[in-house]
């Protein structure tokens, strides 16, 4: 049986608050925003489908970006580069940048991730619901229902406990017989994006399929996984936007640096049009 989808329709924002508080959804869960009608794909899967290129073709393909990006990174000097075994680490290193990637975006933070999905639908004028999926993480506490062997179950708990490459690569990157499944996943030195938007992975272990394979994969042998769909029409743009507004939710705060400020504009065009800021015509 494929996981089942609940959908919550948002009245309101102090609805979604009060139904993403620790009291109404027990234990962990991760958070992604999004528009109603994406699906749940890593920027590798789009990249392929908008290229028409055959998904079984990703994993060979995932090693020679894998193999050109270490090749070209040009760092600056307050950055160093993974262990050249991190295979995470780079994957990681790489989605940061913009390169497609196994990885897909989520947060653990509900305010975080409706940000996104109200960004996403300040930005496409045609689009007329925003989400925000949610799914149970206590489930993935256990992973002895993903492994098969013994010796696979044992490389996993390695690689949770020491986030090392040489677990992550015998786990997520099998050449024969892939496991399909989803994780999570970080790398063990976070970047500052990933620390400021309380952000991890979910990461497919055939990277063969798409994401959503995987992820059904993974509800019919973990039957208490759960994932909800909180559903925000257009008209809640406005309340939405100045209720994270209120929180800090903003680009200035998700994005450190002069690109995050500037990017700031855009959702805050509309307070800045109703009135002077300052008296000064001239700084």
């Amino acid at each position: 049986m494929a996981l089942r989808t609940d959908n919550v329709s948002i009245r309101d924002w102090s609805q979604f608050a009060s139904r993403t508080t620790a009291k109404s959804l027990d234990g962990k869960w991760y958070f992604r925003g999004a528009l109603e009608g994406w699906p749940l794909e890593t920027s590798l899967e789009r990249a392929f489908r908008d290229w028409d290129l055959p998904l079984n073709k990703m994993p060979e393909t995932e090693r020679r970006l894998l193999r050109e990006f270490k090749r070209a990174l040009s760092l600056t000097p307050d950055t160093s580069p993974p262990h050249p075994d991190d295979t995470l680490g780079w994957l990681a290193l790489m989605q940061h940048h913009g390169a497609p990637t196994r990885l897909l975006d989520w947060t653990y933070s509900p305010f975080v991730a409706a940000y996104f999905a109200m960004e996403a639908l300040l930005c496409h004028r045609d689009a007329h619901q925003a989400v925000v999926w949610a799914l149970s993480g206590d489930p993935f506490d256990d992973p002895a229902r993903f492994m098969k062997t013994r010796g696979l179950l044992t490389k996993m708990e390695h690689f949770r406990r020491y986030r090392d490459g040489p677990s992550f690569e015998a786990v997520f990157f099998r050449d024969r017989h892939p496991l399909r499944f989803v994780y999570p996943v970080n790398p063990a030195r976070l970047n500052q994006r990933l620390i400021i938007q309380q952000g991890l992975f979910l990461c497919p272990a055939d990277v063969s399929t798409s994401f959503e394979d995987n992820l059904h994969a993974t509800g019919r042998a973990v039957r208490k996984l759960r994932l909800l769909k909180f559903v925000f029409e257009r008209a809640l743009l406005q309340e939405g936007m100045y209720a994270l507004q209120r929180m800090n939710m903003q680009p200035a705060s998700l994005f450190p640096g002069l690109d995050g400020y500037a990017r700031n504009f855009r959702p805050r065009l509309h307070f800045i049009s109703e009135g002077n800021l300052f008296r000064e015509t001239t700084i």
